[in-house]
């Protein structure tokens, strides 16, 4: 939500990243999400 509703994109990726880490340790994996992290980081870096 905070990337796409409030355009706060480095607090979306603190979120994803959270998200990703607690799915993780339960040895789940989401490969969507973890791409998703990635766009937002090179969208930050170019912004």
């Amino acid at each position: 939500m905070y990337d796409i509703y409030f355009h706060e994109i480095k607090k979306s990726i603190y979120h994803y990243q959270k998200y990703l880490n607690i799915i993780n340790k339960k040895g789940i994996k989401d490969k969507k999400t973890a791409d998703w992290i990635q766009q937002l980081k090179i969208s930050v870096n170019q912004g």
